[in-house]
């Protein structure tokens, strides 16, 4: 069942009905989102896709994580959601990722703060974490316009094909987040 976040984007649970198009939205984006994510090279096939939703699946059902298929004029358009909820240490960690054709339009900021919300009042989370490539300035500015503190910026901390890379390390407490009872 899709959750409608403002008038054109909604989310909906990852699901294998979206395996085709999840991969196809993958493979045709795949130069764009290999500079940045570790993972594409490892998705060559639907199945690859079919894959990693059972495993998002299998930690939805034990609530440690929450993938959502992000759309824009239901058009798929990416990913987002939390890779990990700790409900001992409250703390969820989001990742997500845009098709090129969907950046420059809000979409993502848009989502990121109503999958927060979401880890805040469903989950009960006190504290919600982004990280990201250090010189990822497009995925950086995501946390920043929602106002996530950059608590550090770990040196050669991600590897990234052939490279070390720097991850930046956001995070927003439930009790300093201004927007959350908007």
């Amino acid at each position: 069942m899709k959750k409608q976040i403002t008038e054109k984007i909604s989310i909906e649970y990852i699901e294998e009905k979206h395996a085709q198009i999840l991969f196809d939205l993958t493979d045709s984006n795949r130069v764009y989102l290999r500079k940045w994510l570790p993972w594409v090279d490892r998705v060559n096939t639907v199945e690859d896709t079919a894959t990693f939703i059972a495993e998002a699946k299998n930690k939805q059902g034990k609530e440690s994580a929450a993938s959502f298929a992000l759309f824009f004029n239901d058009s798929l358009c990416g990913v987002v959601g939390f890779h990990e909820i700790n409900t001992i240490t409250q703390t969820g960690m989001i990742g997500y990722w845009l098709a090129e054709a969907f950046t420059g339009k809000g979409i993502m900021t848009t989502a990121v703060k109503a999958v927060s919300i979401m880890g805040f009042k469903q989950y009960d989370l006190h504290k919600i974490i982004i990280r990201c490539a250090d010189k990822n300035n497009k995925s950086r500015a995501i946390p920043e316009r929602l106002g996530f503190l950059c608590e550090a910026v770990l040196q050669k901390r991600h590897q990234l094909y052939d490279q070390d890379i720097d991850v930046a390390v956001y995070s927003l407490q439930r009790e300093k987040c201004a927007w959350l009872t908007e």
